[in-house]
C-alpha cells in the first residue's frame, strides 16, 4: 500500500515535539489537481468498524458482530501503537479489569510511547487491569509469540489478519482500533466502543531520547562473522524489464 497525506500545521506541531521541527516543509497539492476519482466523507456518519478473519477488507460494522467470543486481544506494535493510543486503552480500562476469559497483550509501537506510559502512570494502570505489558516490536503482529490457538478468535489493532498472519494456519484474526480493542477486553468478545464513556486524549509533549539511534560509521567497523555466515554477494542493478 502506498499514500501520500498533506504535510500540514499538525504535522508540523508532532516534529516539534520530537525536536525536528527544522526538518519540516509543506506538502500539498498543486493548484488545479486532478485526480482519477473525489470521495468526500461525513466523518459524523461513520460507525465503528471491524475486519473480520481472513483480509483487512473483510468489514463489518460492529453491530454485525458485537459479542463474538474471543480468545485474545492484542493492541499495539507499529499500527495503534502510539503513546496517544495506547493512553486511550489506558484511560478506558483504568480501575477496571478485563475479563478473565481471554488473554490481553499491549506492545507500545516504541521505546518513546513505553516510556511516556511509565511516566504518566498508564503503564500501572494497564497491568492493574489485567493487561500484560511486552516491549515494543513486531512481536505477535506476525507471530511471534502470542499464537492464537486453532479456531480461536484474537482481536488485534495490527493491519494483516490473511491466513497464517498470527503464526498458526488454523487461528483467526480480526482488526479494529484501539478503542474497541479496549472495550473487547473488558467483556471477552467484540463490543461497540461507543456504549463506553468516551475518551480523548491531548498530547502536548513527547519524551525525546536519542541516545540509541547511532550514527553510521562506514568503512570503521568491522563485521564479524562467524565461519558459517556468508556475506551477500555483489547487488546489480534490476533489469529495465523483468521476464
Amino acid at each position: 500500500t502506498s499514500s501520500i497525506f498533506p504535510s500540514d500545521e499538525k504535522t508540523r506541531e508532532f516534529l516539534r515535539m520530537q525536536g525536528r521541527e527544522n526538518v519540516w516543509s509543506e506538502l500539498k497539492p498543486d493548484e488545479g489537481a486532478l485526480y482519477d476519482e473525489t470521495l468526500e466523507i461525513d466523518l459524523s456518519t461513520l460507525k465503528s468498524l471491524v475486519a473480520m478473519p481472513g483480509m483487512p477488507d473483510n468489514v463489518f460494522d460492529v453491530e454485525a458482530v458485537a459479542g463474538t467470543k474471543l480468545d485474545q486481544v492484542f493492541i499495539g506494535s507499529c499500527t495503534n501503537g502510539s503513546y496517544r493510543d495506547i493512553k486511550i486503552v489506558a484511560e478506558i480500562l483504568k480501575g477496571k479489569k478485563v475479563s478473565t476469559d481471554i488473554d490481553v497483550i499491549v506492545s507500545p509501537g516504541s521505546r518513546q510511547a513505553w516510556e511516556m506510559l511509565i511516566e504518566d502512570g498508564s503503564f500501572l494502570d494497564l497491568t492493574k487491569a489485567g493487561v500484560r505489558m511486552i516491549e515494543p516490536g513486531c512481536n505477535a503482529c506476525i507471530g511471534i509469540g502470542f499464537v492464537p490457538g486453532t479456531d480461536h478468535l484474537s482481536l488485534r489493532t495490527v493491519n494483516r489478519n490473511w491466513e497464517g498472519r498470527g503464526g498458526n494456519k488454523f487461528g483467526k484474526l480480526a482488526l479494529c482500533g484501539p478503542e474497541m480493542a479496549a472495550a473487547s477486553a473488558l467483556v471477552g468478545a467484540i463490543a461497540d466502543p461507543r456504549e463506553l464513556p468516551a475518551v480523548d486524549v491531548k498530547v502536548d509533549r513527547l519524551i525525546v531520547d536519542d541516545y540509541l539511534i547511532l550514527e553510521p560509521k562506514g568503512p570503521s567497523v568491522e563485521i564479524r562473522r562467524s565461519p558459517n555466515i556468508v556475506p551477500l554477494g555483489r547487488q546489480t542493478a534490476l533489469e529495465p524489464v523483468l521476464t
